[in-house]
């Protein structure tokens, strides 16, 4: 058995509880409220025309380390689309002051479920994506 066939088989049995363990975390102000549909996949906006990359860092450090690589994306190709996600409220924010305004949205990442992940992408149709490893 592969740790990926563990891994889906854990966040399937599990998955259950995985809506009140964000209910938790949005009681301690560690989940946006506003935004906590896309914990679960739905995606907060409609998939803008065009080609589109995805981008993800999960820590404040990561979506920092972004910035760079979204600002030169931005200048040698205007015409795609990035759609950042992120795994933490702070980062979260961070992003949202920082983001070039038309070219770049920032979603919440997924929470880890089948599912989700897969809902979530496939209402997007990504042209290309990136994960930064922590």
């Amino acid at each position: 058995m592969t740790a990926l066939a563990v891994y889906r088989g854990l966040t399937t049995l599990l998955g259950p509880l995985i809506p009140l363990y964000l209910a938790a975390r949005r009681l301690r102000g560690k989940e946006d409220g506003g935004r906590f549909g896309e914990r679960f996949g739905c995606a907060g906006a409609a998939r803008p025309a065009g080609p589109l990359a995805w981008l993800h860092a999960a820590s404040v450090g990561e979506a920092v380390s972004l910035l760079s690589l979204i600002d030169r994306l931005r200048r040698e190709r205007p015409a795609l689309n990035l759609l950042v996600t992120t795994g933490t409220v702070t980062s979260a924010r961070l992003l949202e002051t920082r983001l070039p305004t038309g070219q770049a949205r920032h979603r919440r990442r997924a929470a880890s479920r089948p599912f989700s992940s897969t809902a979530g992408c496939h209402s997007v149709r990504m042209s290309a994506g990136s994960a930064f490893p922590g």
